[in-house]
């Protein structure tokens, strides 16, 4: 499966390229790295006895590519990278990341926008979120990780058209298609398709209304689980209030309607918010939203909770620090894990400060509590991270960092929990100015 994925990447790329030769002003820029860094972990198999410590070098280029045009775009961003293990030297294995971005304006205000994110690793916390190029979140990682060294590879793709037609009014189409699978025979792999439309508009200056409607169908397939294939139907439709340029007022409203194909019981979730942002400054952003949820069941009863969620970023002259928090329900449908709905909680916050004109530090932090209510037995996980880092730029073309990083999983279900120590050391060759070809 990952080589077709690779196969289907490569092609998309060739035929964005090709269309560039029919092109008379375009800018090529191409940009290259190379990092080896040093890895010592004191739980490899994040196991909860902490039984087994290695020693991970690994070497990873990266290519970044752009073409730019008088109406389109291209990024491409490769990084193979060969990780070689000290102790477990049955791990080694290969790495692989690719994030590809193409757009093109039809017409002045119509815009079509193809990217594409994959992963390969052996690494069980090498998975991060997927971001928009705008930077809003398209995939946000559930509480769950691999436990083992097994590779696996996760895939998203996106297709968006976006069509303005009014100074602040806009409507999409979107389809979206994401997999994950893995090497190791038990684990289950599972292939997701989500269409989706919405739209924006304003019916003056001061009052707005944002909807959108989705459907997603997800399938399982292989390893050792049982899990139900489903489909869900979702909508969310939020009212805007303007009260001056920098602040927002708005209510929200959600619902969805979760319908398994076997013996799962079906479920629908409905929220309502209200919440605001507030941007006095292009260096501060505040917004915050709270309400509450239910989760009704066919026939076993109901869940709620309260739904909060806050976000504060203060960026400085030399650096930049935000805090968020959220509360809430969450489906762990796309992760390592199938385990259903999880009433959570999560506290977190990320810090960078230049030091010098030539050393930075950066630190980050994150609490969360999954009551996985799925389960049987009630399952809870409360997770603990806490990473930081010192970066120096020797040269125009070497840096050097080191990294820190405490991870902590306490769980109900003593197979579940493990507390790992890591220190990374990384060296890194980077072109001090890009390579240019403009035709």
């Amino acid at each position: 499966m990952k080589f077709k994925i690779m196969g289907l990447v490569v092609l998309g790329v060739v035929l964005v390229l090709k269309s560039y030769s029919f092109a008379w002003d375009y800018q090529v820029t191409f940009t290259p790295e190379i990092s080896v860094s040093t890895e010592y972990t004191d739980n490899v198999f994040l196991s909860e006895d902490r039984e087994y410590h290695d020693i991970i070098t690994l070497f990873s280029p990266t290519f970044n590519l752009e073409l730019l045009g008088m109406n389109r775009g291209v990024n491409i961003s490769y990084t193979p990278a060969y990780s070689l293990y000290e102790e477990w030297s049955e791990n080694n294995a290969w790495r692989h990341s690719l994030d590809f971005f193409g757009w093109t304006d039809i017409t002045a205000h119509t815009r079509l926008e193809i990217d594409n994110t994959f992963l390969r690793t052996e690494d069980p916390l090498g998975e991060e979120d997927v971001y928009l190029p705008s930077g809003e979140p398209l995939v946000e990682l559930d509480g769950t990780t691999e436990r083992n060294r097994e590779p696996y590879y996760t895939n998203t793709t996106r297709v968006n058209l976006t069509h303005q037609f009014g100074q602040d009014d806009s409507f999409f189409v979107q389809y979206v298609h994401g997999l994950r699978g893995s090497d190791d025979p038990e684990d289950e792999d599972h292939t997701s398709y989500n269409p989706s439309i919405g739209m924006t508009y304003w019916f003056g200056p001061r009052w707005g209304v944002e909807t959108d409607a989705g459907y997603i169908s997800t399938h399982y397939s292989g390893g050792t689980g049982d899990s139900d294939d489903f489909e869900e139907w979702d909508g969310n439709i939020r009212l805007i209030r303007r009260f001056t340029h920098h602040l927002e007022g708005f209510v929200r409203y959600g619902y969805s309607a979760t319908d398994y194909d076997g013996e799962e019981e079906d479920y629908d979730v409905q929220d309502s918010t209200v919440g605001f942002d507030y941007e006095p400054s292009e260096s501060r952003h505040v917004s915050f939203e709270i309400g509450y949820w239910t989760q009704d069941y066919d026939e076993s009863g109901s869940n709620s909770g309260m739904k909060v969620d806050g976000e504060f970023e203060q960026i400085f002259r030399r650096g930049l620090i935000s805090f968020s928090g959220a509360a809430g329900e969450q489906a762990a449908h796309y992760g390592a894990e199938n385990l259903g709905l999880s009433k959570y909680y999560q506290a977190e916050s990320h810090g960078e400060y230049q030091l010098t004109r030539r050393i930075a530090a950066d630190f980050s932090g994150l609490y969360r509590k999954d009551d996985y209510q799925d389960e049987d037995p009630e399952r809870e996980d409360k997770t603990k991270r806490f990473n930081v880092g010192l970066s120096w730029l020797c040269r125009n073309w070497l840096s050097f960092r080191v990294d820190y990083a405490y991870n902590v999983v306490d769980s109900t279900d003593d197979e579940e929990g493990y507390r790992e120590n890591s220190v990374l050391f990384t060296v890194s060759l980077i072109s001090p100015r890009p390579y240019r070809l403009t035709d």
